[in-house]
């Protein structure tokens, strides 16, 4: 006759759920630093551009004719 090993049973389960771990993890660090390349850091790179030409009394004196402009600025108050 033919001898056919058994299968392994024990600890199966704990052997899958360590792998499918591994892998789950390895996934989520993959997608973590991708996200953080393509997105954030053309984020950053955008605000950075942004605030290097950026005046703030510039601005506020474009909010300012605007509000004088539409009434809502009060002088004085």
């Amino acid at each position: 006759m033919c001898d056919i090993p058994k299968p392994k049973m024990r600890g199966l389960l704990a052997a899958q759920i360590r792998r499918h771990v591994i892998i789950a993890s390895l996934f989520a660090f993959s997608n973590a630093m991708a996200y953080k390349v393509f997105v954030a850091d053309k984020r950053k790179q955008i605000m950075r551009d942004y605030y290097l030409d950026y005046d703030p009394d510039v601005s506020f004196d474009q909010m300012r004719k605007h509000m004088e402009s539409t009434g809502s600025w009060k002088p004085g108050k």
